[in-house]
């Protein structure tokens, strides 16, 4: 049980650490970003930004197969193909 309260202990410290730390990297990139650098920053990284390329070629691709031809198709259908009596075998089908 010791050991355990030990170790969350641990975690604790470092995670506050890790934390102050990344607060500190934080505040040197706020006090030194410009507003261009902070426009260009935030573009590059939106996430709806970024998947617009993606958007566009999708579209690009259906508006080309809308102006394909179907895949064509192949029906059969057969009846009393496993029959019995005088319907056995393929003679009975129809």
């Amino acid at each position: 049980m010791k050991e355990m309260l030990k170790i969350l202990c641990m975690c604790v410290l470092v995670n506050t650490s890790a934390h102050g730390e990344q607060l500190k990297i934080q505040k040197q990139i706020v006090e030194t970003l410009t507003l261009q650098e902070a426009v260009t920053l935030a573009l590059s990284r939106h996430p709806e930004i970024q998947a617009f390329p993606w958007e566009i070629s999708a579209a690009e691709v259906a508006a080309f197969q809308a102006g394909l031809f179907p895949n064509p198709e192949l029906e059969v259908e057969v009846e009393n193909i496993a029959g019995s009596g005088p319907y056995r075998g393929i003679s009975g089908l129809e």
